[in-house]
């Protein structure tokens, strides 16, 4: 039958991602069962020593991570448990931070032999493991976020380990009883939250540096182009983010200085000439453009896209020839960026 133990662990960080833990010993746990270091049987277990998050074995993105030197060391299960941080599974990096800080629980899941456990005390205690077969090692829930510790305290069914460390981290008593609405409604808020943090942070790699390409009305393309006189109409972020080519992440995103390499009217319609004087600039034209070296592809892209739409090949970065001789059809650089 198959098992799982849950064990406060004892760790210690090596770095690189690295925690050293006892993830099983001879004390007897929360059920009455003492399962004895020296039956435990590693040799399926050390051809696919996998670190799983809360014995998930359906989702790849579960393996959080592998354990190394796995060994029975006096009378405790001693491994290195090695944590895949750095590499995009958010589960990985967050369980190495709260096994750093000490505050992990692991989870043995293994089968036992039946033939060789016995009860303790006639059965009134528990069971006496004494052959049993590791299969994994879990990590289990034991979120530091505040709340979500609040909310996994009310929570009916937590595992009285996690329920010790989680009860330890707030260092307050917890009602033990939640209606389970309130519950839910709890979760909906803490989920809706974190929702807000992620969108918030999305468009703040939005909101700064290139902007992206888009579409937009064409004026005709012989029609003048006067930079300033459009940038005094302009009002609004909506507005000048439209007319532009790139954003001041450190500026004030409402102020008209934050905005660099117009080629928009204010009342939206690309401009030909705009497009041709901001390309000249990017690429070197009266003394280039003051932005950072990583956001000119960015920059090129969008200017290029309205080049496509008046069906002009775009210049390629640093071709400056190609883009007076060819983009401005014969014009003058002096004659487009007037």
């Amino acid at each position: 039958m198959y098992r799982e133990k849950v064990i406060r662990a004892e760790t210690k960080a090596l770095g690189e991602g690295r925690v050293q833990a006892v993830v099983s010993d001879e004390s007897e746990d929360r059920d009455g069962d003492i399962i004895r270091a020296a039956g435990w049987s590693l040799e399926h277990f050390q051809r696919h020593p996998v670190l799983l998050a809360s014995h998930d074995y359906r989702s790849l993105r579960s393996q959080i991570g592998e354990w190394e030197d796995m060994a029975v060391r006096g009378k405790r299960l001693v491994g290195v448990a090695h944590y895949y941080i750095g590499q995009g599974n958010d589960e990985a990096d967050w369980g190495y931070k709260l096994a750093e800080k000490g505050r992990a629980a692991f989870s043995v899941g293994f089968i036992a032999d039946d033939t060789k456990e016995r009860e303790l005390d006639g059965g009134r205690r528990g069971v006496e493991f004494l052959k049993q077969e590791l299969l994994e090692i879990s990590h289990v829930t034991v979120p530091a976020n505040r709340n979500a510790l609040q909310l996994m305290a009310k929570a009916q069914g937590l595992h009285p380990v996690v329920d010790e460390i989680v009860r330890e981290e707030l260092g307050a008593a917890i009602p033990d009883h939640l209606d389970a609405d309130e519950f839910r409604r709890l979760v909906r808020e803490e989920v809706d939250e974190l929702l807000d943090e992620r969108i918030d942070d999305r468009l703040a790699l939005l909101l700064r540096g290139p902007i992206p390409p888009h579409t937009a009305p064409k004026a005709d393309e012989d029609s003048a182009w006067d930079a300033g006189a459009e940038l005094r109409k302009a009002e609004g972020r909506a507005a000048l983010r439209r007319m532009h080519a790139w954003v001041d992440s450190d500026g004030d995103p409402d102020a008209k200085a934050s905005y660099k390499l117009p080629h928009h009217r204010a009342s939206g319609e690309v401009v030909w000439r705009g497009c041709a004087a901001a390309m000249a600039v990017l690429m070197g034209g009266r003394g280039g453009v003051n932005i950072p070296e990583g956001d000119m592809v960015g920059v090129h892209r969008h200017i290029a896209g309205h080049y496509r739409q008046f069906d002009r090949e775009p210049p390629e970065m640093m071709n400056l020839g190609e883009l007076a001789s060819e983009a401005l059809r014969g014009l003058s650089l002096e004659e487009v960026l007037t």
